[in-house]
């Protein structure tokens, strides 16, 4: 596991907009894990990519929402399916990544689709997303990596 402190700015940045988080949180986890880069756009799909053929899906969740409960990832089935099909390669992964804005630190996880998927299968399944047409997604809870 990785922590990078925060410093109080950083945090408004997840006040802002959710596409100003997602892309500082992209950056923070290519700064972590040498060798990568960020806006990997052959597939439109995914956010890193590393050395070689090498993909990945960052999630970023919050520890803490506004309304107190707690932060989840949310993972949709027809990219994890394309990871775990790239995955045959060993070459596919996602970070998650925890805000906890109250502390001012991000912690970061990188897992195997395959392991993420029997996690998802242990606890249920995918469901209908109400976001994504033609999609099902997984609302993935932050304690299953993080204490």
């Amino acid at each position: 596991m990785k922590h990078v402190n925060l410093r109080r700015s950083d945090g408004d940045k997840f006040q802002r907009s959710n596409r100003e988080a997602s892309g500082f949180v992209e950056t923070e986890v290519v700064q972590a894990y040498a060798g990568f880069r960020s806006s990997f756009t052959d597939t439109n799909m995914f956010d890193i990519k590393g050395a070689g053929d090498t993909i990945g899906e960052v999630k970023h969740c919050f520890r803490r929402l506004s309304d107190g409960s707690k932060g989840r990832f949310r993972l949709f089935k027809k990219q994890h399916d394309y990871l775990v099909r790239y995955d045959r390669r060993d070459s596919a992964f996602y970070v998650f990544v925890l805000v906890d804005l109250d502390n001012l630190r991000l912690s970061m996880v990188r897992q195997k689709p395959s392991a993420v998927g029997s996690i998802i299968g242990a606890r249920g399944g995918w469901n209908r997303s109400g976001h994504a047409q033609n999609d099902k997604e997984y609302k993935l809870p932050w304690g299953v990596y993080f204490d």
